[in-house]
């Protein structure tokens, strides 16, 4: 089950920090963008084992939210969304130790 609780609120990324954390097969990242017209958040979920700058594009899902706290909680629910609709997808992604233990 998807623990929205630890997701920080908009203050964190006020820092610049990124937060990233993982849930039964899934990996997901909430990061501060800064564009043309301000700043927006950027979540995105791609499957395990590996971190978001070693996994290619194409099995990273992408999505925009508001800068503010209404647009990290929509972005709580999204990537709720996302693990609850794809569990399927997730559960059959290798884990790490997996990964591993083959080379």
């Amino acid at each position: 089950m998807f623990d929205r609780t630890i997701i920080p609120t908009v203050h964190y990324y006020n820092l610049g920090d990124t937060y990233t954390g993982a849930c039964g097969g899934m990996r997901y990242r909430i990061a501060m963008r800064k564009t043309d017209d301000g700043k927006i958040l950027e979540g995105a979920v791609w499957p395990e084992p590996y971190c978001f700058d070693k996994t290619a594009d194409a099995r990273k899902t992408v999505h925009e939210f508001e800068y503010s706290q209404e647009g990290v909680d929509a972005c709580a629910d999204w990537l709720e969304e996302q693990y609850e609709t794809r569990k399927e997808e997730w559960v059959q992604s290798p884990s790490i130790k997996a990964v591993e233990a083959n080379w």
